[in-house]
């Protein structure tokens, strides 16, 4: 994206905090070089949890500059816990199921804002919303925005390969080839089918 489309992007975002934080959003993406001028934070080598302004009306989805931090009058660590509070809150409605014939307790998640599922892996209520259906503590793999899967059982690790490369490597929203480990103290990578995979162009 171009300067100036950025620019014009830009100005999309309302400069009133009262009416853009409830649109402010988190989004998941391979691409660790964004925090250079995007508000977010790394959550593993791939995967870089951006905050974005999102229109779910429209689609249009926006990554939010810096310098709006300047514009609202606010920290960046506020306007993280304003994303994720407005993700929890979509989390609410969201289902969990177990695929069928899987073997194992193995989930997906249904979510209407279909390219924000991926944030279920940083949610603080997805231990309130997955427990009682797999478990806890659990392990999960997101290799794309739209597409995350959630186990109890860390013997499936190996056989989940193929379909992580193939849903990475296919989608235009691609976010990280790890298997992460979600428990009580938050998620980390613990493994990465593809350790030399580098950063998605």
């Amino acid at each position: 994206m171009s300067s100036e489309t950025q620019t014009e992007a830009q100005a999309q975002i309302p400069d009133n905090w009262d009416l853009a934080r409830r649109a402010i959003v988190p989004f998941l993406l391979n691409q660790p070089a964004a925090q250079e001028r995007y508000l977010g934070r790394m959550i593993s080598t791939m995967a870089f949890q951006s905050l974005i302004w999102c229109d779910l009306d429209t689609g249009l989805m926006l990554g939010i500059d810096k310098g709006m931090l300047d514009v609202w009058q606010k920290k960046e660590t506020e306007v993280l816990e304003c994303a994720l509070r407005n993700f929890d809150a979509m989390l609410e409605a969201a289902q969990i199921e177990v695929m069928p014939d899987s073997g194992h307790k193995v989930a997906v998640v249904k979510l209407p804002a279909t390219t924000l599922k991926a944030n279920v892996l940083t949610s603080a209520r997805l231990k309130q919303k997955v427990s009682p259906v797999i478990g806890w503590p659990i392990w999960a793999v997101a290799p794309c925005a739209d597409f995350v899967l959630l186990f109890n059982d860390k013997n499936i690790i190996p056989n989940l390969g193929p379909t992580v490369y193939n849903e990475f490597m296919n989608s235009p929203q691609p976010v990280s080839t790890e298997v992460f480990e979600i428990t009580d103290e938050g998620v980390v990578a613990i493994g990465n089918y593809m350790p030399q995979m580098p950063e998605k162009q």
